[in-house]
């Protein structure tokens, strides 16, 4: 990665990439002015796929700033990544755990289905979700939260937003 960071910089200051150290200023160093450090910063979004803000382009004064800038926002791809990979099967476990406690056939049930209108659940029913949804994937649903499982996507949504990461 340092290497193309170090390949980068010099394209965009001019400068020969030996030059170029993970303590190299570019204000300091390289007269870096406003245009010269945005098109580090898109030449660096583009070529790791990432979306370095203009508060956090501001924030690197140096090439070491600027690799760990780009491995955090590598980091956080990651979990993004393992959340969406998480969702199918979290998905699937709920729709099963529907099925089992609302005694319905789990190919009958989408991310639409209203736990009262099309099942008929009441709130015992709901409570016993939210049991076996604690245990399946080991967080704590406060009993509150009932009241706003009105369908299998807000229990999905709910999971997604507050499972560990």
């Amino acid at each position: 990665m340092e290497t193309v960071v170090y390949g980068i910089i010099s394209e965009v200051f001019g400068v020969d990439a030996h030059e170029v150290n993970p303590e190299t200023e570019f204000h300091q160093d390289h007269s870096a002015n406003r245009e010269a450090t945005q098109r580090l910063q898109h030449q660096l979004n583009d070529q790791y796929v990432i979306q370095m803000s203009d508060e956090e382009l501001v924030q690197i004064k140096t090439v070491h700033d600027a690799i760990s800038q780009i491995k955090r926002h590598a980091s956080k791809r990651s979990q993004c990544d393992k959340k969406k990979a998480f969702v199918p099967n979290m998905e699937n476990s709920i729709y099963r755990i529907v099925a089992d406690v609302f005694g319905v056939d789990p190919l009958t049930i989408s991310a639409e289905t209203h736990f009262r209108n099309d099942i008929g659940a009441d709130k015992m029913d709901i409570l016993k979700l939210i049991q076996q949804m604690n245990d399946e994937f080991q967080i704590e649903i406060p009993e509150e939260e009932m009241e706003n499982f009105l369908t299998v996507q807000d229990a999905i949504r709910y999971i997604i937003m507050h499972m560990p990461s």
